[in-house]
């Protein structure tokens, strides 16, 4: 359940905004640029989604179609990173040969 921002959507997004441009902006400081109360700003920043660049997983959407295929070339027991994994290196090693 998220937390409730007493401030309107439109000042929420331009908090988490300044916080993507200024990470390293301590929270009374960014707070004090938008002329609110610190624990305001915390509340509106604790759904903010920041990007890791070190993930360690990601998301890849495909079809219906190309689910099968990985669930159909898959090793019994095998995770479907694993598999997805060994897909691609037989498709990057076939593909080196040409």
């Amino acid at each position: 359940m998220r937390p409730g921002i007493p401030f309107s959507l439109k000042k929420a997004e331009r908090v988490r905004q300044m916080r993507r441009q200024h990470p390293d902006l301590a929270l009374a400081d960014l707070a004090a640029l938008v002329g609110e109360d610190p624990e305001h700003v915390r509340l509106a920043l604790a759904t903010l989604r920041t990007w890791n660049p070190k993930a360690p997983r990601r998301l890849l959407n495909v079809t219906d179609a190309a689910r099968e295929f990985v669930r159909r070339h898959a090793l019994p027991g095998e995770p479907v990173w694993a598999t997805v994994d060994r897909l691609f290196a037989s498709i990057a090693s076939i593909a080196s040969r040409r």
